[in-house]
């Protein structure tokens, strides 16, 4: 390629030429890029490469490809859209476990009935004969001695952190988590 001395200062050694189409009639012109400035200069009758010309043709199926798969993904999204609708009439209508619990206000109640017989039964645990020296180790016989050993501001970061988890850990009820009396205080 013969170039004049003024366009030898633009293009480098490593400057690529394509092909490329203008609009949709398709017209082809080359496209030639710059290079880099550390690239060496040009001179008649050196080469530079060339990138494969994008065809529109190729560039249409390819378009044609996507909005295939993506008609697929659209009514895959639409069938679990009605799945979820025909779910949530159900529950609605209160059929099935999920529907009961959420509809019947009986099961609530009956948990809570539940839950309230359960704390009766641990607070009179709390004085059998039995199982009294096992609430006494634990450190709290009733809700006020929580509040006595109570930290007034807990400290920042990974500390903070441990004691926070060590609490839920203290006061879920089926936590496996026991306080521990300090040596010597018996």
């Amino acid at each position: 390629m013969d170039l004049q001395s003024a366009t030898r200062n633009i293009l480098k050694k490593d400057s690529v030429a394509s092909i490329k189409s203008e609009g949709l009639l398709g017209d082809k012109y080359v496209e030639i890029t710059f290079g880099s400035n550390e690239a060496a200069r040009l001179n008649n009758g050196d080469t530079i490469a060339a990138a494969p010309p994008l065809d529109i043709a190729d560039l249409i199926q390819k378009t044609n490809q996507i909005l295939d798969t993506s008609q697929g993904a659209i009514q895959s999204i639409n069938g679990t859209a009605d799945n979820l609708k025909s779910i949530s009439a159900k529950i609605n209508q209160g059929q099935g476990t999920v529907g009961a619990l959420v509809n019947d206000k009986t099961i609530y109640r009956e948990a809570s009935a539940g839950a309230a017989a359960f704390q009766d039964d641990m607070e009179a645990h709390k004085h059998n004969f039995l199982l009294r020296g096992f609430f006494k180790k634990r450190g709290y016989e009733d809700s006020d001695e929580l509040t006595k050993h109570a930290i007034a501001r807990l400290p920042g970061g990974a500390v903070r952190e441990e004691i926070l988890a060590g609490r839920a850990a203290d006061f879920h009820p089926g936590g496996s988590s026991e306080a521990q009396e300090p040596e010597g205080s018996e």
